[in-house]
């Protein structure tokens, strides 16, 4: 009977081992399960609250993206561009020409480029006006070069030339007569 009893706790201890090692098991798949679920959720969340910030900052630079819209010039609206122009050279008493070549058509970006020359004439004051209300127009116009001739009642013509990323910057008399030569590029939608 002993030897029957013995036997018996064996294979109950052997059932009980294998019940527990299965179980243990089944635990450890679990536990890996419900980290690997809480990762997931956690990356979710992110994503979702990734989403509510980027939108919340969408809204904020919508407004601004009209704006940019106006900087270029609509093909559509050329003599809107031409009379803003013409309209800070009077209102400074400043004559000028204006060349502008039409786009090409040919875009290689979403805004085509293209080439304007801006002759303008009047006192050096005006002249100063003129540049800073041409400075501040809504309108994006990437000067290349810049032209001033002036002549004293006193002194010959002289020229001054200030090319972009050149810091030539001498200062020309305030009496007198100045022209000047606007050379850039403008860019079309």
């Amino acid at each position: 009977m002993i030897g029957v009893s013995a036997g018996a706790t064996v294979l109950a201890c052997l059932i009980i081992y294998f019940l527990i090692a299965f179980t243990v098991n089944d635990i450890k798949n679990l536990h890996l399960a419900i980290v690997a679920q809480k990762l997931d959720i956690e990356k979710q969340a992110d994503t979702a609250q990734s989403l509510s910030v980027l939108g919340e900052k969408l809204k904020t630079v919508e407004p601004q993206m009209e704006k940019l819209d106006f900087i270029f010039i609509n093909k559509n609206r050329e003599l809107e561009f031409i009379t803003t122009l013409e309209e800070a050279a009077g209102k400074n008493n400043v004559t000028q020409k204006i060349n502008l070549t039409p786009p090409t058509g040919q875009k290689k970006d979403v805004y085509d480029k293209t080439a304007l020359s801006i002759d303008a004439q009047g006192s050096f004051a005006d002249i100063m006006n003129y540049l800073a209300e041409l400075e501040a127009l809504n309108y994006y116009f990437n000067i290349n070069q810049l032209d001033l001739n002036y002549q004293t009642s006193d002194s010959p013509v002289r020229r001054v030339t200030i090319e972009s990323g050149d810091e030539n910057t001498k200062n020309p008399a305030v009496a007198g007569n100045v022209s000047l030569r606007i050379s850039g590029e403008t860019y079309w939608q």
